[in-house]
């Protein structure tokens, strides 16, 4: 997470935090808005899988792979 072109890509993931951004994205893309509930359980994902990055990033050797695991499974 600390190259630039990791960082660029972060801030863009970022934005998908927002439930909000979440339901105008999929009205925008697939025409009708998810529910509410919906939206902040997709954003959630979106928080989890940006701090188990971040956590991988600190943890010993033995630990990352599994860190990177499941922040890409929540991911996607």
């Amino acid at each position: 997470m600390t190259s630039a072109s990791g960082n660029k890509a972060w801030a863009s993931l970022s934005l998908y935090e927002s439930p909000e951004l979440v339901r105008r994205f999929a009205r925008e893309r697939i025409g009708r808005e998810p529910a509410a509930t919906k939206a902040r359980e997709i954003s959630a994902h979106f928080s989890q899988g940006r701090e188990y990055f971040r956590s991988a990033a600190g943890a010993g050797e033995l630990v990352r792979p599994l860190i990177l695991y499941y922040g890409a499974m929540a991911l996607a």
